[in-house]
């Protein structure tokens, strides 16, 4: 046996943390443990503390001598990426928006055309060979734009209609995912939405309380959309199965107004508050004040969301998970018909990786075989001790950084560490949640 190239040991408060980023697993233990572990051999580990041994073989920090675990990391993913039991289908019915957002980067002045009946038909065929794959399990639609809704009788509907009927003939699970600004569901959106009876999620986005939002979200008769969106959002989130993903679009400005939405939100009865999810997210354009400032700030509004009931998040916690455009089985088919993987990038030709053709077949170009190619990272990657928690951001970052040999997010040793402080700190507090619950239940029970 060997140490995993993986591991990580810092101290805390007289103890230490033992963290490994390929297992995620992380083991409390004391000062003696610490030296035994950092200066011995793996041998006279086992010998001197042999169930210490173990629990550091079960938790992958001790692996098989002649393991590459970054081949094996690689190999991991490529089953994960290759995964037929699942489907991920995104699709923009429209790149027009009805709001005008300071901070977007999409251009809906000189948007390309709306999703064709012809295309609308490709996507059909296309859906229908991918629900007809006897390995599929479950199949995730998914709304993107532009605003989605601009066209939900065109688009939205019908190809959720289409994609239930086929999953519930062919016994496969169905569920439908939205990104939306949330202005304009209706209520007879909502009921027809309902009425399928399938797990649903919406991602809607607040810029701050309403005198904020109502300044930053703006459609072309400049009335305000914050009362509308958080009506919605209520309305949303009494449906069954459904989940509300609330994005809080903070600034230096605006960080501390989201106290009056937790305000707002904490009139909400407790089963809708089960259902809605608050995650913070700095908008990267904002520069405008000392990174000092916004953490105390941000801890106090979030909370603020927790005193209210809600389960809260912010992008500062580093959460070890695959970006969905690294799978070869999660398209984004565009209203053109274009083909692409990322929605964090311009909808335009020269970003495009394909197209589907009108048989609903699915054609590929040069630029998708070469994010393909990008899997293991650069050079600096094979070594990293993140890279298991980082895989180099994403293939789209990947792509974007083909010739560059250093790590491709420029991150020095001080950054690195501060990762892996951030996802020990997430691990640890997700560890005393659950210990919470489990003592709440307990005690419910006696």
């Amino acid at each position: 046996m060997k140490q995993s190239r993986y591991n990580y040991l810092t101290k805390r408060e007289g103890e230490y943390v033992l963290y490994n980023a390929l297992s995620d697993k992380f083991l409390l233990i004391n000062p003696d443990l610490a030296d035994l572990f950092e200066n011995s051999p793996v041998d006279k580990i086992e010998k001197i503390h042999p169930q210490f041994f173990q629990v550091l073989c079960q938790n992958g920090f001790l692996v098989n001598e002649n393991l590459n675990e970054y081949e094996e990391l690689l190999h991991q993913w490529d089953m994960e990426d290759n995964d037929e039991s699942k489907f991920t289908l995104t699709v923009n019915p429209t790149l027009k928006c009805n709001l005008r957002c300071w901070y977007c980067y999409e251009d809906h002045d000189n948007p390309p055309q709306d999703l064709s009946s012809e295309t609308l038909n490709a996507i059909k065929r296309f859906i229908e060979s991918v629900i007809d794959n006897p390995k599929l399990k479950h199949f995730q639609l998914s709304f993107f734009g532009g605003e989605p809704f601009l066209r939900y009788n065109q688009v939205i509907f019908p190809l959720i209609s289409y994609s239930y009927n086929l999953c519930k003939t062919l016994n496969k699970n169905i569920s439908v995912n939205f990104t939306t600004n949330g202005v304009l569901i209706t209520d007879k959106y909502i009921r027809q939405l309902s009425s399928f009876n399938i797990p649903m999620s919406f991602q809607i986005t607040l810029d701050g309380n309403k005198t904020f939002h109502n300044s930053t979200r703006v459609g072309k008769n400049k009335n305000g959309t914050y009362s509308t969106i958080i009506n919605n959002i209520r309305k949303l989130a009494e449906i069954q199965q459904t989940v509300v993903y609330l994005r809080c679009n903070y600034t230096a400005n605006n960080l501390q107004s989201f106290a009056d939405v937790a305000t707002d939100l904490g009139q909400f009865p407790n089963l809708i508050k089960q259902r809605i999810s608050v995650n913070f997210e700095r908008i990267w354009q904002d520069d405008s004040v000392s990174d000092i400032v916004i953490p105390e700030t941000l801890d106090w509004v979030m909370k603020k969301f927790l005193l209210a009931g809600y389960n809260v998040s912010n992008n500062d916690y580093v959460v070890k998970h695959r970006c969905y455009a690294d799978s070869n089985r999660a398209i984004v088919i565009n209203s053109d018909g274009k083909l692409f993987k990322c929605t964090a990038r311009d909808f335009i030709t020269s970003n495009s990786e394909g197209e589907i053709l009108n048989d609903g077949s699915i054609k590929w170009n040069e630029r998708h075989l070469l994010r393909l190619q990008t899997k293991g990272g650069s050079r600096a990657c094979q070594t990293c001790i993140i890279f298991p928690i980082c895989g180099a951001s994403c293939s789209q970052n990947r792509l974007e950084r083909l010739r560059q040999t250093g790590c491709l997010l420029d991150r020095n040793s001080e950054a690195i560490r501060n990762i892996l402080e951030k996802r020990i700190n997430s691990l640890i507090d997700i560890s005393l949640k659950h210990l919470t619950e489990k003592k709440e239940d307990l005690s419910g029970r006696g």
